[in-house]
């Protein structure tokens, strides 16, 4: 679906039209809930199989490339 969805909207000329605004939030809408169903699933993993002083050595080497990234 989200593929379609893709195509649809590189299609449309349009990027103002109503058509393309309601592909764009459905689109929006299904890669969200897509994410929020992974990172459940993969925080619950990390939870049950990495060690707390291992989950944590990990979150702050990833707070600090955050730091790094820019976006517009």
């Amino acid at each position: 679906l989200i593929e379609f969805l893709l195509k649809i909207l590189s299609g449309m000329r349009d990027k103002m039209s109503p058509r393309f605004g309601a592909a764009s939030k459905v689109l929006k809408e299904i890669v969200t809930h897509h994410v929020q169903e992974e990172e459940s699933d993969v925080f619950s993993d990390a939870r049950d199989n990495i060690p707390k002083e291992e989950r944590e050595k990990m979150n702050r080497a990833y707070l600090a490339k955050k730091k790094t990234v820019k976006v517009a």
